[in-house]
């Protein structure tokens, strides 16, 4: 902090969420030695100070040596950019310009209010009469974010027999624009400035230190008293010398509601929700600095009496400052919702809070970062009881996309099912992404198995990050010592899949490993390799290779005669091949296990092939994108290359692919193994135009069994083009596979220059032709293959179909009321004459609760209509309904009544009933369907008049 910086001014003066230091000081000079200026801005930059002597300001803060004029730095218009406040001589505004300083005049807008006869704001002058002090204080008193004025000031006159006080209490609330405009009704119950003239013309003031806070946390702001000296109160007059010592210590709440928070939603249908709120201190949040609202119950009412309390709970509260750059200190949130509704379930959410810490591990946080604020890990449901009924756990990875962006995207789910018991059924869901963001693979596991990952049997033996950026070093992250040394071209880039990585030129460069003993896979041959790498190409050698030891004992790269494909020697000549062509250019993760039975290849963390198990004979020189023979060097990048001393499992594999730079499991990380039944994978690719910005398009879908047997497939074709490629977006094509290797169905349309399709052939190359409305909106008419057309008028008020004329021209036509729900269906007679026939008419009661619909069905001219009355509760669900019968006068009445979380408690058997109005029919529960639901909102029992029907739950089945 700078320490020369005495009665300057601290502020954000460039909306970094930074307070900066603002310094001006005029020292006037005398005789002939001149004017002394210092004027300097000193910014944070989250981890030290940046001194500023650029930037402008407009006035003076202090002048000479000790008389300080009164200046405040706040944000008046709401931009974000502390402004200068000037006080003196009842000034006004200098706006802060956003680049380098403020404006240099004061802004015609934003000019501080005058006292009533017109002169500024009266200033209160210390004893030596040099500096003042006005008694006013900036914050946002009403809620809107804007800083409003508050002025407050007593002046006791004792000197002789002056009779009077002088006493100001006011309030200017911002307007956002122009300026203050004084409150009337708004009153300050403290003085910030008292002043006792017990001398002419000047006398003692005291600031009595009221500050404006919200000291509660209830979002209004406060006024906080606290001061020990003398009693301004208690002197008499005329002023005899004596003086009085006491502490002031007093709290002002803001009275009135928190503005801008929800409390309270009325629904049409006649419900309403009502929201609580209480404090984060009344719960248990030690480690939260101050104190949040929080949502504490919610409450809703159906109308017809039925209400239902949810209450909620918060713990571990968190303000995340641990990070580089205080610009990034933000609030995250709680570490555990409980929420307990009304029919006494309890649902407890755990989030990340992005402290860095494996405290919450066990309970399934993985890697706990800031980009992670908010993701909830895990979630619990209970019963009335505290059984535990079922727990979700949720693996998020986030990627560094460079440029202080990152992306986080759902790795995983999985959930374990309780029935009350210790024991479990699990089932998992996996997600793969590209770059953009987009889906790429879709794994539902079906069952499988559980159990918590160790960190001692997922630690590596060798570990090269190629984070150095710069120089010959590559450090090994084991701590095993492994440490090489980069030969050939340096060429270090930024561009890693995490942080940094080396990009090997192809003739010359590799990382000379040695011959290290913790690095020898010849032992037991058993062993993993695996990292990640982008290629330029992969025929720029004979075997151009990704890790090397010795004289092909253990190589794992590529062979120049199988382009693209993954190549191994575990012992000289026992070469295997992987199964996809990889393609330059695009980031792979790739893996070489070897088992003791098999040797398995991995991209993208799927099985690329496996061949039979070879030890590895002798050894020899290691290295990372070659060795010293001519013909192995990589080209390409390679990042992030580790080696195991174990064969790691496919789930680890897929867990390391997952996490680019990371560990790929953590202590406490629950990770599953398929039980071999029932997965379900699905592949999707995309077409993308980078340069239109057009990136999430489908391109392909392929869904597979467990065994990766195809079963279905899609594939998607945009604008004419080939597939993959995009340029406006519109499907034009669209194919749907046979279940055999080359027989496809086809879609295809054709679109106007709105992006309307024109003409549609389905797979029989039968088309169906569109013609639009004058608007562009909706199809006018459609004709088909037999030039049969249907016509369609609409309500453009709803966006609604209201007449359609079939080709044997029978007209339908629907009439809509504001809101458009249909109220008239009328359809033409048997003659298709240009009368139409009325054949149903719904009416709405939204005035009176229930809320009800008649609808009349009219079927026959010879009778009158089927008239049917359904009512509903104030959450829109039906409740009774109310049908004719053939008795007139007479309707058959049935009845539901739902429970606290809307399921249906009770389905009444249909009984007769007279009239139309809505009676809560008094039949006992005999006469009904009772039903009971566990904490899965599952049915336990269903209970009627014959008997009871229970369903008991073996995890998954009844």
């Amino acid at each position: 902090m700078p320490l020369e910086y005495g009665n300057g001014l601290i502020g954000d003066v460039n909306g970094d969420g930074l307070v900066d230091f603002v310094y001006s000081r005029l020292i006037p000079g005398f005789n002939t030695t001149p004017d002394q200026y210092d004027k300097k801005v000193t910014l944070n930059t989250g981890s030290g100070w940046e001194l500023r002597q650029d930037w402008q300001i407009p006035a003076y803060f202090i002048y000479d040596h000790d008389t300080v004029w009164k200046y405040e730095l706040a944000d008046v218009n709401g931009d974000g950019l502390a402004d200068i406040v000037d006080y003196r001589n009842g000034m006004g505004v200098f706006l802060n310009n956003g680049k380098d300083g403020w404006e240099a005049t004061i802004s015609s807008n934003w000019r501080l209010p005058k006292e009533t006869d017109g002169s500024p704001w009266k200033e209160i002058y210390t004893n030596d009469s040099r500096s003042t002090y006005p008694a006013v204080r900036l914050a946002d008193v009403n809620g809107d974010g804007l800083a409003d004025l508050i002025r407050s000031y007593n002046e006791i006159y004792i000197y002789n027999n002056f009779p009077d006080n002088l006493q100001h209490s006011e309030v200017y609330l911002n307007n956002g624009a122009t300026g203050w405009a004084l409150a009337p009704g708004w009153s300050v119950p403290k003085w910030f400035v008292t002043k006792v003239i017990d001398y002419f013309p000047y006398g003692p003031f005291w600031n009595l230190e009221a500050l404006l806070t919200d000291i509660n946390g209830d979002g209004l702001t406060d006024i906080v008293k606290s001061y020990y000296g003398e009693d301004p109160n208690g002197y008499t007059k005329p002023f005899n010398g004596n003086r009085q010592f006491i502490w002031h210590q007093e709290v002002f709440l803001k009275k009135g509601a928190v503005p801008d928070i929800l409390t309270k939603v009325n629904y049409s249908t006649g419900g309403k929700t009502s929201v609580t709120y209480g404090l984060s201190t009344s719960y248990p949040n030690s480690q939260l600095p101050f104190a949040v609202s929080v949502v504490s119950q919610i409450k809703e009412e159906n109308g017809l009496g039925q209400t239902n309390i949810t209450n909620y709970d918060y713990s571990g509260g968190f303000y995340n400052k641990s990070r580089t750059s205080g610009n990034d200190n933000q609030f995250a949130g709680f570490q555990i919702v409980t929420v307990r509704d009304a029919s006494g379930r309890t649902t407890k959410t755990y989030y990340h809070q992005g402290e860095g810490s494996v405290n919450s591990s066990t309970l399934g946080e993985y890697q706990d970062h800031w980009t992670k604020i908010g993701r909830a890990y895990r979630s619990e449901v209970y019963d009335t009881a505290g059984n535990l009924y079922q727990t979700q756990i949720t693996k998020w990875r986030n990627l560094d996309l460079g440029g202080g962006r990152w992306q986080v995207l759902q790795d995983r789910t999985i959930t374990l099912t309780y029935d009350a018991t210790a024991s479990h059924r699990d089932q998992a869901t996996s997600w793969s992404y590209d770059a953009y963001g987009n889906v790429t693979q879709e794994i539902n596991w079906g069952e499988v198995n559980t159990g918590w990952i160790s960190a001692e049997n997922f630690s590596p033996s060798g570990y090269w990050m190629m984070d150095e950026g710069n120089g010959t070093t590559v450090g090994d992250s084991s701590g095993n010592g492994s440490t090489g040394t980069l030969r050939g071209t340096e060429n270090w880039t930024a561009s890693g899949i995490s942080g940094r990585a080396i990009n090997f030129d192809g003739s010359s460069s590799f990382v000379d490993l040695g011959t290290p003993t913790a690095l020898d896979l010849t032992n037991t041959g058993i062993f993993t390799i695996v990292g990640w790498i982008k290629g330029d190409t992969f025929t720029n050698n004979y075997y151009p290779q990704i890790y090397i030891d010795g004289g092909w004992r253990v190589s794992f790269g590529f062979h120049k005669s199988f382009p693209g494909r993954l190549a191994a020697y575990t012992n000289n000549s026992f070469l295997m091949i992987g199964n996809t062509s990889l393609l330059p250019g695009a980031w792979y993760h790739v893996a070489l296990v070897s088992d003791g039975t098999e040797r398995i290849f991995y991209v993208n963390g799927v099985n690329d092939g496996e061949s039979g198990w070879v030890k590895p004979g002798g050894r020899g020189l290691c290295g990372i994108g070659g060795n010293e023979i001519s013909y192995t060097p990589f080209d390409g990048i390679i990042d992030d290359l580790r080696i195991y001393h174990q064969a790691l499992s496919a789930e680890k594999i897929d867990a390391l692919y997952r996490d680019p730079g990371g560990p790929g499991a953590s202590v406490g990380e629950l990770s599953f193994t398929d039980t071999g039944t029932d997965k379900i994978t699905t592949n999707y690719t995309y077409a993308l135009n980078a340069g239109a910005n057009i990136v999430g398009l489908p391109s392909s879908k392929i869904i597979q069994d467990q065994n990766g047997v195809t079963i279905n497939q899609e594939r998607y074709y945009y604008d004419a083009l080939a597939l993959g490629q995009v340029s406006l977006g519109n499907l034009t094509r669209q194919e749907r596979w046979l279940n055999t290797n080359s027989s496809w169905i086809a879609t295809s349309r054709e679109y106007n220059s709105f992006g309307l399709p024109t003409r549609e052939t389905d797979p029989r190359g039968n088309s169906s032709t569109y013609i639009y409305d004058g608007y562009n909106l909706y199809p006018a008419s459609v004709t088909n293959a037999l030039n049969q057309t249907i016509q369609f008028t609409y309500d453009y008020g709803s966006g609604q179909v209201k007449r359609v004329t079939d080709p044997n021209g029978i007209v339908q036509e629907k009439i809509y009321d504001g809101f458009g729900r249909v109220i008239t269906l009328s359809t033409s007679d048997q003659n298709k004459s240009a009368v139409l026939i009325l054949k149903q008419e719904l009416s709405f009661n939204d005035a009176v609760m229930p809320r009800s619909v008649i609808k009349r069905d009219y079927l026959s001219s010879e009778t009158g209509p089927a008239e049917t009355y359904q009512y509903f509760d104030g959450f829109g669900r039906v409740i009774q309904t109310r049908t004719t019968t053939e008795t007139p006068g007479s309707y058959s009445v049935s009845t539901l009544i739902y429970d606290a979380r809307g399921r249906v408690a009770q389905e009444f058997l249909p009984v007769a009933g007279s009239g139309t109005a809505y009676q809560a029919t008094s039949q006992p529960t005999t006469q009904a369907k009772v039903y009971t639901y566990d904490a899965l909102d599952r049915v336990t029992q269903t209970a009627t008049a014959v008997g009871n029907t229970v369903n008991q739950y073996n995890l998954w089945t009844a």
